[in-house]
């Protein structure tokens, strides 16, 4: 790693560890996956306020293709969420709306509106 004054590598030596340890404590299924910095400018709420609408824009439709030819679309609108735990500690159920799980995690929806399986064939939701 090259000096970088304005990020010096004691910095980046740390924010590595602190992104391994978080990585650990979600569990294996995002070690050794590629990052992803995400930055925003402004300093203000209203600056804010914008971002947070932009990223939640961002993620409102998933579409997730199954082995069998379905697809599952979830809408998130502006409350809906996707958490993803260990199953050795599984989510709370309070307004869980949709649990998949693996050998491993367990991938919940939160305050979703609108979920749908699609059967194969089945056209995907306009605008996507």
């Amino acid at each position: 790693m090259t000096y970088d004054a304005a990020y010096p590598s004691v910095l980046s030596e740390r924010e590595d560890q602190l992104i391994e340890e978080r990585r650990h404590k979600v569990g294996t299924i995002l070690q050794g996956q590629p990052r992803l910095g995400l930055a925003l400018s402004g300093g203000g709420i209203r600056s804010a306020t914008f971002s947070l609408g932009v990223l939640q824009a961002l993620g409102k439709h998933h579409l997730l293709r199954f082995a069998s030819g379905r697809v599952l679309h979830s809408h998130l609108m502006m409350s809906g969420v996707w958490r993803l735990a260990p199953v050795t500690r599984p989510p709370r159920p309070g307004g869980m709306m949709l649990a998949l799980w693996t050998s491993t995690h367990v991938a919940a929806l939160y305050r979703c509106p609108n979920v749908r399986l699609l059967e194969p064939g089945e056209p995907l939701p306009r605008g996507l």
